[in-house]
């Protein structure tokens, strides 16, 4: 009976395993802002569940890019639609600007996002000590 439990136990394990390994190849949702910016709301990308995104290209103009994002190897691809797409290396908790879109000269090539916060949903509200409330 113990030597069955025991390799029960084992099992699961191994069977864990290649599955913690995946998520971890997967980046982390949350508010990423562009680095040595004027401030932190001057440009950002807010990775969500669901694979949904928004994009804040720059402050200063009223279009703010959304839709899905998929990652592959240590790509991350956002997709507005079939013809607008943001490529971006995914490098630790940073992605560095590879090309895309209509970013025209609002954002340099090499531009780096480093993560901000891990802790907004869908919402834009911030879990605060485990319980969600409206920062606004």
């Amino acid at each position: 009976m113990k030597t069955k439990m025991i390799t029960m136990v084992l099992v699961f394990v191994f069977l864990l395993l290649p599955a913690c390994s995946i998520n971890s190849e997967k980046i982390q949702l949350g508010k990423y802002v562009l680095k040595d910016a004027q401030s932190e709301d001057w440009s950002w990308i807010l990775l969500q569940e669901n694979n949904q995104f928004e994009f804040n290209l720059a402050n200063n103009i009223s279009y703010r890019p959304s839709g899905t994002y998929v990652v592959e190897n240590d790509e991350l691809l956002l997709k507005v639609n079939d013809e607008v797409q943001y490529r971006f290396q995914i490098k630790d908790h940073s992605l560095i600007f590879k090309g895309g879109g209509n970013s025209g000269e609002l954002l340099d090539l090499n531009a780096v996002y480093e993560l901000k916060s891990d802790d907004w949903d869908c919402d834009n509200q911030i879990k605060s000590k485990g319980v969600w409330e409206n920062p606004f």
